[in-house]
């Protein structure tokens, strides 16, 4: 299973490069040069909500595994695949704790009580409006974080520093 999450991983972490790239060049094309401003947000809520749909990812629907509620054994919520995937925010320590943990759980998984396994389709699957919620409320709060940062870097003079 270790396995198939790392490369499950790296498919998904290849497609947020690609697309990033293609935000990047077309915000170039048009001559915008705050990529972090626009871009940053974008990749994040492209990270943090990866396996909103059906607790998968492009990655993981690949190599046909899925994310599941350890509490009952459904496919794992939107808003519990968002808390697990935040903990990406750790590195390092999140990945030592799945080498570590006997059932190969990222610390993620553990605070949100979520699993991976095998895919199942006869799972009931997620609600379109739960992936829509979750998704929207990770790109309002992510872009809000990088306003206030952009804001602050331009109160203290960083801001030529940052964007050139």
């Amino acid at each position: 299973m270790k396995s198939k999450r790392f490369v499950a991983f790296i498919i998904d972490m290849a497609i947020a490069v690609i697309l990033a790239i293609f935000v990047y060049v077309t915000l170039r094309c048009f001559n915008i040069n705050s990529f972090s401003f626009i871009g940053a947000p974008f990749a994040w809520v492209l990270l943090i909500c990866k396996d909103c749909f059906n607790g998968m990812s492009v990655g993981k629907r690949f190599v046909g595994i899925q994310i599941i509620d350890s509490t009952n054994s459904e496919i794992a919520s939107p808003a519990k695949c968002v808390i697990r995937n935040l903990f990406y925010f750790l590195g390092v320590i999140d990945v030592l704790v799945m080498f570590f943990h006997s059932k190969t759980m990222r610390l993620g998984d553990c605070i949100a009580r979520t699993e991976v396994h095998l895919r199942d389709d006869t799972l009931q699957k997620v609600k379109l409006y739960k992936i829509i919620l979750a998704i929207g409320s990770v790109l309002i709060v992510f872009t809000i974080v990088e306003t206030l940062l952009h804001v602050y870097a331009s109160s203290l003079g960083l801001f030529g520093l940052l964007y050139r």
